[in-house]
């Protein structure tokens, strides 16, 4: 049973462009958060900011998630741009929803044979303990990439949760400079598109 109507590769203000290739510059939603009405959060027993199961026949992703008022009950939104692979010092890094996970190649254009990433039919669920620990593990990894302690790593995902607009700034320079000692800086760069 999918009872909820994804929205997949959702636009939203600050995927519209490349920027989207490097997580530095994503000022908020570092995640690529599913977005549910509040209702559809609550009846599923989930928690703004946690993490949620993505269910469609084709697999299961787990993701953060995120209640959302503007959308109808009986919807929900992933953004697209997110599940790129970045390597770091600490390993690959898998940052974001891969929403090719939850889509099924069948379901296409006739003509295209674009798998349609709009209107898939969804349900959400609780994940499990392993893999809420296998996420926050890659979440953990994702804010090593600046080289922050655990404290204050922890101030950064509170103010990109609370979008604390100052909070975020007295971080920025910390944040760039953190990456560009770890090296992770380069890598970016290589994988940004030229031209």
């Amino acid at each position: 049973d999918y009872p909820i109507k994804l929205i997949g590769g959702q636009r939203r203000h600050y995927n519209a462009n490349q920027a989207i290739r490097d997580p530095r510059w994503r000022k908020n939603d570092p995640a690529g958060a599913l977005h549910l009405h509040p209702d559809d959060l609550a009846a599923a027993s989930g928690v703004a900011g946690g993490w949620m199961a993505v269910v469609t026949p084709a697999g299961r992703l787990v993701v953060r998630v995120d209640a959302d008022p503007r959308l109808r009950r009986g919807q929900a939104s992933l953004p697209h741009g997110y599940g790129q692979i970045y390597d770091t010092p600490q390993g690959k890094v898998t940052i974001g929803p891969r929403l090719n996970i939850i889509t099924m190649a069948e379901d296409c254009d006739p003509i295209a044979r674009t798998p349609h990433h709009k209107n898939v039919a969804i349900r959400v669920e609780l994940p499990l303990p392993e893999e809420v620990s296998f996420h926050e593990q890659q979440e953990v990894m994702a804010k090593q990439i600046a080289g922050f302690s655990g404290p204050r790593a922890d101030d950064l995902r509170k103010a990109i949760g609370k979008k604390d607009r100052a909070k975020m700034a007295g971080l920025k320079d910390e944040f760039f400079e953190g990456c560009r000692a770890s090296g992770t800086a380069s890598a970016w760069r290589s994988s940004r598109p030229r031209g």
